[in-house]
């Protein structure tokens, strides 16, 4: 135990770090959530559209809101990244905690985290594919809408890159892109 750790702060830290785990798994809960949604989404989406009266133009949708729930997913993973790594702060000066430093060593082995495929899968694939079945329809819906299908592929294919960007780089945080781009290496 470090000794600037007084018997007095223990019970402050040890507090600090049950709240701190228990955001974790908050975080951990939404992000599940926002899984479900999309996944819900999706579904919804395709199931309305695959009934011939309801219009095709609906698939359009996903992508963009892909988008916004993989932005909003990204938050929390980094939150849990960031508060994990506080809580190894804690776990340094507080004798015998030591869960987040063996997560870290089963990290460092592994070479891809599991929720890259299935995260990618859910908001990156299933944009591609709600735009892949959308211009399914393209002569009817270039008919229809003229130049602004292009504008809703344009905003669609703008929403499949920023899902890709969001989950390339959710285990960075924002200071530490601005930090590379105004100090290149």
């Amino acid at each position: 135990m470090n000794e600037s750790l007084s018997v007095k702060n223990l019970p402050a830290l040890l507090e600090e770090f049950r709240s701190l785990r228990a955001e974790i798994l908050l975080r951990i809960q939404l992000r599940s959530q926002l899984l479900a949604f999309a996944i819900t989404s999706f579904g919804a989406i395709i199931a309305l559209t695959a009934n011939s009266t309801f219009p095709k133009e609906v698939l359009f949708v996903y992508p963009l809101l892909a988008f916004f729930i993989a932005c909003e997913w990204t938050y929390h993973d980094l939150r849990v990244l960031r508060i994990a790594s506080y809580i190894k702060q804690i776990e340094g000066e507080v004798g015998g905690l030591g869960w987040e430093h063996h997560l870290d060593a089963i990290r460092e082995r592994r070479i891809f985290r599991g929720t890259t495929v299935a995260t990618g899968g859910i908001f990156v694939c299933a944009s591609a594919l709600s735009l892949g079945l959308a211009l399914g329809d393209l002569d009817n819906l270039s008919f229809k809408y003229g130049g602004w299908l292009y504008v809703f592929i344009g905003v669609d294919g703008v929403s499949i890159i920023g899902s890709i960007i969001a989950l390339r780089f959710r285990g960075t945080d924002t200071t530490d892109i601005k930090h590379k781009i105004v100090t290149p290496s």
